[in-house]
């Protein structure tokens, strides 16, 4: 998406009501980079990292968390391409760990499920789980449906998923100080 010219120009010139919004929003920092043409054309840091009021700066590493889903998708989506996963087989029976719940719809779990948020497991909960719905026939956030499928694509490819986004993302578009760990 590119940013709109009006809005481009007040962040270039430093109209741009950052500090506004901030206070609005109640957001302490922030780091912002706008992209054009696959070059950065502007970066800038504004407010405090944390509560002892440090300058904020472009270094500064934030989390993500579920930002990455999108990534983990395009991940998946490669391994579908490559004809290492198939998005409509269940993933229990391929994966080398104990089954994440003792209700038997959790065998049918596909990989597709859960990218769509329809696998029928809980956004977060203790071994084991309690399945929510009939995998497919819902939909309800679900983050432990997104680890159960990374841990079959790090089987798949036996290496971790901050192996693989450094691999397949970071390294490749120049993101030396992103990770995929906590």
């Amino acid at each position: 998406m590119r940013i709109q010219s009006q809005v481009f120009e007040q962040i270039q010139n430093g109209s741009f009501p950052m500090a506004e919004l901030m206070r609005k929003y109640e957001v302490p920092g922030v780091t912002l980079a706008v992209i054009q043409d696959g070059e950065m054309t502007y970066s800038g840091a504004y407010g405090v990292r944390n509560e002892q009021g440090t300058p904020m700066t472009e270094g500064v590493l934030f989390e993500c968390a579920s930002l990455t889903k999108s990534v983990f998708a395009l991940l998946a989506m490669q391994e579908v391409q490559a004809g290492k996963l198939d998005l409509d087989a269940p993933i229990a029976p391929l994966l080398q760990e104990e089954p994440w719940s003792n209700d038997p719809r959790f065998l049918t779990i596909t990989p597709r499920q859960c990218l769509s948020h329809g696998c029928g497991l809980p956004n977060w909960q203790a071994k084991p789980m309690d399945m929510l719905f009939d995998p497919g026939t819902k939909y309800s956030y679900s983050g432990e449906g997104y680890f159960l499928l990374q841990k079959l694509i790090e089987q798949i490819e036996g290496k971790n998923m901050n192996e693989l986004f450094k691999e397949r993302f970071f390294g490749k578009y120049g993101m030396e100080s992103s990770t995929a760990y906590w």
